[in-house]
């Protein structure tokens, strides 16, 4: 019997409104203004996504939210006309030129148009550290940030590492975590807490996934990798955050990304969740 996949269950999330499943839950969409006062309020101050395409998707969709534009977001000061048409609404995930226009908050054109026309009062970051070779800047940031009151990591890494939850431990958590002293010593939180760490799951395989890439990035390896990776940040107090259900039966553009709808929820759960503290 061949196997069929039925389209009619797929939606394009920027074209679709999102629903909980539990009743019991609750969320807000937060404007640009809510947004910024949610994370001024937050006991985070200097944020730093870090990690792969991913996590580079998510830190311009939040430059989006903060600019309250979804069209061109907060483009940077030294960016071309030809850049600026290229790179409109989803179309900047997509186009390899538009992958690094911007990589702090503060080298937006107008920082002061963001929050709904003021200057935040935090600072916001993009550290494109996803593999083994980057292994040591990561290390690095943790050391600058090791005892900094309000440092934020909200690290997403992993894919680029065959999905292997212990390379992804022994290259980039230990180390880190032995830097800022967030360890269990006799089964006790021990040393600073800061930065904190948030550790983010990659997204499940969209129906375009090319096939030299499956037997490395699938959901079986996906799903060993989560279980394994939130048991250890469990123990550790790091909050995880699986956005793996904001991926299915919904479109990705090229089989592993996903476009303006799923990356603005993304953002839209993380400030809940800073909201909730």
């Amino acid at each position: 019997m061949p196997l069929c996949i039925d389209m009619r269950v797929y939606k394009h999330a920027e074209l679709s409104s999102w629903e909980l499943d539990d009743p019991r839950c609750w969320w807000r969409n937060y404007s640009a203004i809510e947004a910024c006062h949610v994370i001024e309020q937050s006991p985070f101050n200097d944020i730093y996504y870090v990690g792969d395409s991913f996590m580079r998707n998510m830190f311009m969709t939040m430059l989006m939210l903060l600019a309250g534009d979804p069209v061109r977001g907060s483009w940077p000061k030294q960016m071309t006309e030809k850049e600026k048409d290229l790179c409109m609404s989803g179309q900047m995930y997509f186009w390899k030129a538009c992958r690094n226009i911007i990589s702090d908050m503060n080298d937006a054109a107008d920082p002061g148009s963001l929050c709904g026309g003021r200057y935040p009062r935090f600072s916001f970051k993009i550290k494109k550290y996803f593999n083994v070779k980057s292994k040591d800047e990561f290390l690095d940031l943790a050391q600058r940030l090791a005892g900094k009151k309000g440092s934020l990591i909200v690290l997403g890494v992993g894919f680029h590492m065959s999905c292997l939850a212990n390379q992804v431990i022994d290259h980039f958590l230990n180390p880190a975590l032995s830097v800022i002293g967030h360890y269990y010593t006799s089964n006790k939180l021990s040393g600073p807490r800061w930065p904190r760490i948030f550790f983010v799951i990659p997204m499940p395989t969209g129906l375009l996934k090319p096939l030299q890439f499956l037997s490395l990035q699938n959901d079986v390896k996906i799903g060993k990798f989560a279980i394994e990776i939130t048991k250890y940040c469990k123990d550790r107090d790091i909050p995880v955050f699986d956005f793996r259900a904001l991926g299915k039966h919904v479109h990705s553009f090229d089989g592993t990304h996903y476009g303006l709808g799923v990356n603005l929820m993304k953002n839209q759960i993380l400030l809940n969740y800073l909201d909730s503290l």
